[in-house]
């Protein structure tokens, strides 16, 4: 067994070494805006945020998008875009905003203007996004190489790409002059970039293909199986490792004030700065309390390593949710949906699109988390200039208001469609009665709301007569809606056929449905 030394444990308000750090997010946001550009590849790497201005790479351009509108400030190139498209995040060093096309070529420009300062022809592919290490620019090279280059002037810094044997897994991240990295034989490295010199730091039994190391002040933080491991970055020593009763996915997020780290069954697990998981308190069905794991229930795998909010967490989700969870609660405290911004798109199924996944973790800074998606869409949330006063729409799909339905001789299915666009919807607030008494229901990522009604279904057969639905809910900033529908029940009428656009009566594509009662 390894000896470890134990850290000082920390509050979840330390601050992080990264841009989040500075984050003041806190709770559910509103939407403030959503800026698109129109794209056939899907982005990739994270927004870029340098006080007002945000630069994001989508398709064959970049773009600087005023962070408090949204308004677009400039575009480069200005008139055709890169025979290509854009890899990874832009980066800003210096005077200058660097970027990676997917055409071997690195575009250096004015982050005021978008005006081209160099660019440099790579000998290969670039791979995930470049890092600047000191006053170097260095990157992966088709999977298997380093090179470096001058931040400041493009010029090749190494006359050759270095060679990595085992190949590159995953991405890089510079601290000093030093890049650290992950090989494709499962081993962790730092690398001198002024001298080539490698040393090897770690070797892992397991490793998620697209991990990369997470490097905070002198530890570097890792996930290998079902282990969380902390090592000090320069010697590779140990600190500590936690074996977890979960299979881990991902990079862990890390800050002084401890981990946390996505499992394969579609949880976030939260770890003090010692490496121990963190416990909660919870009530039994006896209504006695008991400690059990902090590990919160996502409904779907994250898409990408957690993002440290101070006291918080923001982890995008496969089902096109953002979700916040709070580090001291243990407990989510918002998760909002991505609808697409084309109303009626169809997957290469036929099936309709309900959500759009993110393409990479939140970034933060200030009141302003910024999400880039899938369709080149790039959504800020801030609490100041999102404005949400409106509760969430609840409309009415099948059967129509008023209409004459029957429960007997075969089963009747009503549908709802829920939606809110600016804060989203808070789905434990969720209540259906029918006659001022609760009803079962389901209530799926889709925002269809689902009633069954007939033989073998909780609800049973209705009696004849009018009888009286009322659905409320609310938005995660506290709008309430609350909407009435009625029906009259005729048992002696054979049941109404659903229509064909109505979803299935499990509660729809796209999961993460809930049961009322």
């Amino acid at each position: 067994m390894m000896r470890m030394t134990r850290l000082v444990a920390l509050g979840w308000a330390a601050v992080a070494m990264t841009a989040s750090a500075f984050a003041q997010i806190n709770g559910p946001t509103p939407l403030a805006w959503r800026w698109s550009s129109s794209t056939t590849v899907m982005p990739s790497g994270s927004p870029t945020i340098d006080g007002d201005n945000v630069y994001v790479g989508v398709g064959g351009r970049v773009f600087c998008v005023d962070r408090l509108t949204g308004n677009k400030k400039w575009q480069h190139p200005l008139i055709e875009p890169i025979d290509g498209h854009f890899v990874g995040s832009p980066i800003r060093h210096g005077s200058l905003l660097i970027a990676a096309g997917s055409n071997k070529t690195i575009y250096a420009m004015d982050p005021a203007t978008g005006e081209r300062a160099w660019v440099y022809d790579a000998p290969g592919a670039i791979v995930t996004t470049p890092v600047v290490a000191g006053k170097f620019l260095v990157f992966n090279v088709d999977g298997n190489r380093l090179m470096a280059i001058d931040a400041e002037t493009g010029v090749a810094t190494w006359e050759n790409p270095e060679r990595i044997f085992d190949g590159i897994q995953g991405g890089l991240v510079a601290s000093g002059g030093d890049v650290f990295f992950y090989t494709r034989g499962r081993e962790m490295y730092s690398m001198k970039v002024s001298t080539r010199k490698s040393t090897r730091l770690a070797k892992f039994q397991n490793l998620s293909p697209d991990a990369t190391p997470n490097l905070v002040g002198e530890t570097v933080y890792a996930a290998s199986g079902n282990f969380v491991v902390a090592l000090n970055a320069t010697t590779g020593t140990p600190l500590w490792q936690s074996s977890l009763p979960y299979s881990l996915i991902l990079g862990p997020g890390a800050s002084r004030g401890g981990v946390v780290v996505s499992t394969a069954d579609n949880k976030l697990v939260i770890l003090d700065s010692n490496g121990q998981l963190r416990q909660t308190r919870v009530k039994d069905a006896n209504g006695r309390e008991r400690s059990v794991p902090m590990a919160i229930d996502l409904g779907s795998r994250a898409i990408a390593s957690p993002t440290i909010l101070g006291d918080f967490a923001a982890v995008a989700t496969a089902n096109g949710a953002v979700n916040l969870v709070d580090l001291v609660k243990g407990e989510l405290a918002w998760s909002f949906t991505i609808r697409p911004l084309v109303a009626g798109l169809k997957d290469a199924a036929g099936k309709d699109v309900v959500s759009i996944p993110a393409v990479s973790s939140p970034v933060a800074v200030g009141n302003t988390m910024l999400v880039l998606a899938a369709d080149g869409s790039m959504l800020a949330f801030d609490r100041d200039q999102g404005v949400d006063l409106t509760g969430p729409s609840v409309q009415l799909i099948f059967p129509t208001q008023g209409a004459q339905v029957g429960t007997r001789k075969g089963p009747l299915d009503v549908f709802f469609l829920i939606s809110d666009d600016t804060s989203g919807i808070n789905d434990k607030s969720l209540k259906v009665t029918m006659d001022g008494k609760p009803i079962d229901f389901t209530f799926g990522r889709d925002g269809y709301l689902i009633l069954r009604f007939g033989q073998g279904f909780k609800n049973g057969v209705l009696r004849d007569g009018r009888r009286i639905i009322e659905v409320s809910v609310s938005d995660w900033m506290g709008n309430v809606t609350t909407s009435t529908f009625s029906y009259m029940v005729d048992n002696d009428l054979a049941p109404l056929p659903r229509p064909g656009n109505t979803p299935p009566a499990t509660g729809g594509q796209g999961g993460g449905g809930r049961t009322g009662n």
